[in-house]
């Protein structure tokens, strides 16, 4: 005789149990009976597309319903810190053991990652209703085995369809399907082939490999009855750094078919309280900064310097957000006004406080708001295009500090005004797999203009002199990467100036780069890009590059004090140059061995001798080369020591002894 159950209550447990969802109303009901969780469905932020509820329903209809877009298979969903992404894909994994009857693959990018999926999985199946479906004792593989009868009767767990004789056994089938769960790995990803796989946390997966061979996983899967499940890459993460995996894919959404959903701590809160924010009381005006997380009274906002009203809005609140808010920046009144999820997730409005308060300006905007990427790890953080990429025409008022006659001025026309106003330098980096990176730029002053760049993979000796052949025109000194002596000796051969130098360590040239892109606290930039107006796609290339370029990432997935090896050319290319041309405090560095340049002479054959310079040039006139003061070995310096160094430097031309008198000129050769 079939299985009995005890009750009639049970029974209609059993069956809604095993059946489909087929509504997102259905789904967050199922989750809350048989999961004893309320999914929040609420998006508090007008930025936000998403929430907890939606991703789980996009994913399961997904793989049960087919997609709603044929060439859709691949997700994205990046969230906040504490926004429950791990906690959803748990959710989606058990649902479609249950009811996909599809084996899954689940990737973490760090082993406590996976240690908390596996976690909520086995809390999921020791529920009452969901008791006795996982088996084995793996840590890694979970498998949930269940019996179909023929009749259509209830399914039953291994050990009730035991209890049965060998004849009844007979007349169920048999569903097992597994979700493993392990730390991503090329070996992890090496013959696997599941409908579903899960990755998560990708912006700090520092196995690049694996995400990538991770990709062949995915494959149509046929389920015993017959019917197909189209395959689904489910990515996950908080939008940690801006070299990571979710600002790659986010850029290549469009040509890959990538969806990208998202929400951020805001829709994960508990709603405010009246008590809180008191409607009761009348309206008040506040001046609000998102980008500073800060809000100020009318009364406050006149004493702001003008350049930082800029950052403010006006809106108008409650008397509740200006006494008891510090998240009204980020709020702006939704938490009052939009939260209608009552689920116990939610976090306390307290506690996001407490967390905006705890990390710093660049974390909260970037892992609790979701607003834009970190700049933790990069090596530029303060390059912008706003400062440093600049147009022929805004590079012209940079130089001459008069308005540019023409708006839409070309390079062409820039570099045709601007050729014999300073000296041309360029760097190069070889690569052959990487790049072939070549910047060239003008030196004027303190400040150095980089005009053009050639950026090309897999050039042959002859190939990379006729790659950068255009440039010689400008008769640059070059620093090449000194790794390959041969390569140097071909570009002499061919009429380049290629100087005689030794690479020092890569954080003095980076520390120098970065002071010459933000000399102090609020300097004025002294290193730029110019853009062409149309199209200039090697500019492009190499100030991508320089913004993305950034530190390895440890097996804690943070940081290194290394430099990363992706994309590093351009950078390299650059810092070749620049730290050259400028030591450690921003001065003028001559190269002791470098081949001279002719001194500028003026119509009747006389040296032309410049204010700043005269000394450099003197010497360099007598002694027939370029004189550098001798280096001194010291250890790197912080780039606060740095700042300060430069600064001070700066600004001091002669120093004197406390009697008044000159105790000498401190020379900088600028």
């Amino acid at each position: 005789m079939p299985f009995v159950f005890p009750s009639d209550e049970a029974l209609e447990d059993r069956i809604a149990l095993f059946t489909p969802c087929k509504t997102k109303a259905e789904l967050k009901d199922f989750v809350h009976v048989f999961l004893d969780l309320e999914l929040p469905d609420t998006c508090v932020d007008p930025e936000s597309n998403s929430n907890m509820l939606d991703m789980v329903w996009t994913c399961y209809s997904h793989l049960m319903y087919g997609p709603k877009d044929e060439d859709t298979s691949r997700y994205l969903f990046f969230s906040s810190r504490f926004g429950g992404k791990t906690l959803c894909e748990s959710v989606i994994e058990v649902l479609l053991l249950l009811h996909g009857r599809l084996d899954i693959t689940h990737l973490a990018a760090l082993k406590r990652q996976s240690q908390d999926c596996q976690k909520y999985i086995g809390k999921f199946f020791n529920l009452p209703s969901l008791k006795g479906i996982l088996v084995g004792d793996s840590k890694t593989e979970k498998a949930a085995v269940f019996f179909i009868p023929f009749d259509g009767g209830p399914n039953l767990t291994e050990r009730e369809w035991k209890t049965l004789t060998d004849q009844e056994q007979r007349e169920y089938t048999t569903v097992s399907n597994t979700v493993e769960v392990i730390v991503a790995s090329l070996a992890a990803t090496n013959g696997k082939h599941t409908a579903l796989l899960c990755l998560d946390e990708i912006d700090v997966m520092a196995n690049k490999e694996a995400f990538q061979e991770a990709k062949n996983i995915p494959t149509p899967t046929s389920r015993s009855d017959g019917s197909l499940a189209m395959p689904l890459t489910l990515l996950t993460s908080t939008r940690k750094f801006a070299f990571g995996l979710v600002s790659t894919e986010i850029a290549d959404a469009e040509k890959t078919g990538l969806v990208v959903k998202h929400w951020n701590i805001l829709d994960v809160c508990q709603a405010c309280p009246k008590s809180r924010h008191r409607p009761d009381l009348p309206r008040r005006e506040m001046f609000i900064s998102e980008e500073l997380l800060s809000s100020v009274t009318p009364e406050n906002f006149v004493t702001i310097p003008a350049k930082e009203q800029e950052k403010y809005q006006k809106i108008e609140c409650y008397e509740g957000c200006v006494s008891n808010c510090r998240i009204l920046p980020a709020c702006k009144t939704y938490l009052a006004t939009k939260q209608t999820s009552t689920s116990k997730f939610l976090k306390p409005i307290s506690y996001v406080q407490n967390q905006v308060k705890t990390n710093s300006l660049d974390k909260a905007l970037a892992q609790l708001l979701c607003r834009k990427p970190s700049t933790e790890g990069l090596i530029y953080p303060f390059l912008s295009k706003e400062k440093h990429l600049l147009t022929p025409a805004q590079a012209y008022e940079n130089i001459s500090g008069e308005v540019c006659p023409n708006k839409n001025l070309s390079k062409e026309e820039f570099v045709k005004w601007v050729r014999d106003k300073g000296e041309w330098f360029a760097g190069m980096d070889w690569g052959f797999t990487h790049l072939f990176a070549f910047v060239l730029g003008i030196k004027l002053g303190r400040k150095m203009f980089i005009v053009h760049a050639h950026g090309e993979p897999e050039l042959s000796p002859s190939q990379k002199i006729d790659a950068v052949e255009k440039f010689k025109e400008f008769e640059p000194k070059v620093w090449a990467d000194t790794e390959d002596p041969s390569m140097i000796k071909h570009f002499r051969d061919a009429g380049w100036r290629m100087a005689k130098w030794k690479k020092g360590k890569v954080v003095e040239g980076t520390s120098t780069v970065s002071m010459k892109l933000k000399p102090t606290l609020d300097g004025a930039p002294e290193l730029f890009f110019v853009r062409d107006v149309g199209e200039d796609s090697m500019m492009d290339l190499l100030f991508l590059h320089l913004r993305e370029y950034h530190r390895k990432l440890g097996p804690d997935g943070k940081p290194t004090e290394t430099p990363s090896d992706e994309n590093k050319d351009f950078p390299d290319a650059l810092r070749y140059m620049v730290g050259s041309l400028f030591d450690i405090k921003g001065q003028f560095a001559i190269s002791q061995e470098a081949e001279p340049k002719e001194t500028i002479r003026s119509q009747d054959g006389q040296p032309v001798y410049h204010e700043k310079t005269w000394m450099s040039q003197k010497i360099a006139e007598l002694t027939g080369g370029e004189i550098r003061p001798p280096s001194t070995s010291r250890p790197p310096m912080t780039v606060e020591a740095i700042g300060k160094s430069y600064y001070e430097q700066q600004n001091k031309e002669e120093t004197k002894d406390r009697t008044g008198k000159r105790r000498g000129i401190i020379w900088n050769f600028d």
